[in-house]
């Protein structure tokens, strides 16, 4: 007989799947906590950890949990995480109800739920694009309605956390730290800097987050990458030191 889903189970399982995200437990461990301790189907235990991880990460996922579960996994993202993993758990939503109507499946309630999320915290209803992403100094008059065209390279949301993880979130060049000045708006908010421009590379490449990303503030970013002069994350960062005005 088919195990019903109760909301205590979802409840556990997210703190499972989240336990297994910053690795303090290991996959088989939680499957473990959640079949014996929950009496959960093995197979609804994968689905439920599955789904945490790949929404935390803005994945896609094919594996599906219940509409409650959905809700809850993103009410407890934006409390524990914040608006960043908020966008990226959406984003990853949205590709899943793409991929369920695919099958020709009817995803209404998921996309009620995504709808109000996009509604209550005024985001755009697109993928999630990091405010760096895209860069453009062509010149248009105001006013006018226009057809912009541009390259969007695809960034490793995944390198990115990593590289979060080992180098924290202040900027390397001048230690602004969004949430020290903003509070929890700013928490988990950085940009991250390619030391060598995705652009530049022409092809698709393995990026090591380690030796390739570093975090920074937008105001720092903005000046490494000047269109009038491209300067390092070491040239910038003395330029600061010494108070010198980049000419």
């Amino acid at each position: 007989m088919k195990t019903s889903i109760t909301p205590e189970m979802i409840h556990t399982a997210y703190q499972v799947a989240k336990s297994i995200y910053s690795g303090s437990l290991s996959n088989k461990a939680g499957e473990k906590q959640l079949t014996q301790e929950c009496k959960m189907a093995l197979k609804s235990a994968q689905d439920y950890i599955r789904c945490y991880l790949k929404m935390i990460q803005g994945e896609s996922f094919t594996h599906t949990i219940n509409a409650y579960g959905i809700q809850y996994y993103l009410d407890n993202i934006m409390k524990d995480d914040g608006e960043e993993k908020l966008r990226a758990a959406l984003e990853s939503l949205r590709l899943h109800i793409h991929y369920r109507k695919s099958l020709k499946v009817n995803e209404r309630k998921k996309q009620n739920i995504y709808d109000s999320f996009i509604e209550e915290f005024n985001f755009e209803n697109k993928p999630f694009l990091y405010p760096e992403e895209i860069f453009s100094t062509k010149k248009f008059k105001e006013g006018r309605v226009i057809k912009l065209q541009v390259n969007a390279y695809e960034r490793n949301r995944r390198a990115r956390e990593k590289c979060i993880k080992i180098y924290g979130v202040s900027c390397v060049i001048c230690g602004f730290n969004f949430e020290d000045v903003y509070g929890k708006l700013g928490k988990g908010f950085i940009h991250v800097h390619h030391l060598k421009e995705i652009a530049s590379r022409k092809e698709e490449y393995e990026i090591n987050p380690i030796k390739d990303l570093r975090p920074v503030c937008p105001n720092c970013h903005a000046m490494i990458h000047s269109p009038k002069k491209k300067l390092t994350i070491s040239t910038l960062k003395k330029k600061l030191t010494n108070h010198t005005i980049l000419r």
